[in-house]
């Protein structure tokens, strides 16, 4: 055991950990500094075009890269023309994203009766591409076990994004939405080739890209029909939230959630090596080496995020008026609740490793729709009866539904005589 958490300790968690940490501390600063140099209006549209084209990553990322990381370790190895498959497919799709970012932006403008400008909607196309097709090359690297450059990556990308303000800032050029959106997108395009060249060097099949792209379906459909149910059902609570207690109470909440986005790390560092691990396990020893990896990783990890879950939700109420300042200590016991919700969100997400292995994405949508299901109907007696602490309650009871669905399935395929994954996909093909 003590051999296998130094591994551990040395690979997998501290290069997705620090990796993360870079990623979002990048992502939390570009947001400041954006913030202070746009002003509200501007920030505004700013942010509302990075969400969209965080939506589109997602759906990206739920189509291919998300069952490339449980398919690379099903197998003892996976071939080189596999990853050049993929970011071909990251390639195609990332152009997709980009026409549908630049469609959003004209539409926006068109609503408000007014035209968007040519260079903002250029912008905003090519923040989509490269954003995207670097999520996916830094994903590839995750799965090929290149940990250091997936690192590497994202030092290059802030090495050039402090250069391309240098430049800005030296030259006193005015800083617009899209010159804002051009540093993100230069950065991350820029960042990203070195890696794309390096992946894409493989031969590629004629009809690998196809072959590898109906492999994924079977995992990829269910997961992103969770995923939409997943974001419908937060934000009708949150819609629901603020037709009913106002917009101060939705920054209230609002702040107790980022008070316990230092959770975010662990949560989004275990996709880059989890998956791919857990597969290995199963591999090479069923059903029962997946469990006990889980279980192991259960305690490991648990036990790292409560270590930072556990501090916010005793000094709630210091650390909101050292954050946000006095007017957010009354959410402190919000915050508390919260602190729930993300253990109890923690825990969930190392299970649903187990039915991503096994190819049961079909039981990860089904156990969403039961918990979104739960949440539609406690939302209205929980804020009868609580006020708004109904609203953090009943994301508590929905996320201890999804676990308890989720396990339910786990335990009737584990005692199961027959194992074999539901989507009877053959596994052969050159990939």
């Amino acid at each position: 055991m003590a051999f296998s958490i130094r591994g551990l300790l040395n690979r997998d968690i501290t290069y997705s950990v620090s990796n993360q940490v870079l990623v979002s501390g990048l992502n939390f600063a570009v947001g400041i500094v954006a913030a202070r140099a746009l002003g509200v209006t501007d920030f505004g549209l700013f942010a509302l075009i990075l969400l969209m084209v965080s939506f589109t990553a997602n759906m990206e990322g739920h189509l291919i890269t998300l069952p490339m990381m449980t398919l690379t370790g099903a197998r003892k190895q996976r071939s080189a023309s596999y990853f050049a498959a993929i970011t071909v497919l990251g390639l195609a799709t990332a152009s997709a994203s980009a026409l549908f970012i630049a469609m959003f932006v004209i539409v926006l403008f068109l609503t408000r009766g007014d035209v968007a400008d040519l260079n903002l909607i250029l912008a905003a196309g090519l923040v989509a591409f490269s954003q995207n097709i670097q999520f996916t090359t830094r994903r590839v690297l995750f799965a090929r076990s290149k940990m250091k450059q997936a690192v590497g990556l994202d030092l290059l990308r802030l090495g050039i994004m402090i250069l391309f303000i240098a430049y800005l800032i030296s030259n006193d050029i005015v800083v617009d939405v899209a010159t804002a959106l051009y540093v993100l997108a230069v950065s991350a395009l820029v960042s990203a080739l070195p890696f794309l060249r390096m992946t894409l060097s493989a031969r590629i099949p004629r009809r690998l890209p196809m072959i590898v792209l109906r492999r994924h379906w079977p995992l990829a459909s269910w997961m992103l029909l969770m995923m939409l149910v997943s974001i419908g059902q937060e934000q009708a609570l949150w819609i629901f939230a603020g037709l009913h207690f106002g917009d101060d109470a939705i920054g209230g909440l609002r702040s107790a959630q980022y008070l316990l986005g230092t959770t975010h790390l662990l949560i989004y560092a275990l996709e880059n090596f989890m998956p791919r691990i857990a597969a290995q396990e199963m591999r090479l020893d069923d059903v029962s080496g997946l469990l006990k990896y889980l279980y192991g990783q259960t305690l490991f990890v648990g036990l790292a995020s409560l270590s930072l879950i556990i501090p916010i939700g005793l000094f709630a109420g210091p650390l909101l008026k050292l954050f946000f300042g006095s007017e957010y200590v009354p959410y402190a016991d919000h915050t508390r609740i919260f602190a729930c919700v993300y253990a109890v969100t923690v825990i969930r997400m190392i299970w649903l490793y187990y039915l991503r292995v096994v190819e049961r994405t079909r039981d990860v949508f089904i156990s969403y729709v039961i918990s979104s299901l739960v949440a539609v109907a406690l939302v209205v007696p929980m804020t009868s009866w609580f006020g708004l602490y109904g609203i953090p309650l009943t994301m508590l009871a929905a996320q201890t539904t999804l676990l308890a669905a989720i396990g339910v399935h786990i335990a009737r395929h584990a005692l199961s005589p027959n194992q074999a994954p539901l989507d009877a996909t053959p596994r052969g093909g050159p990939a």
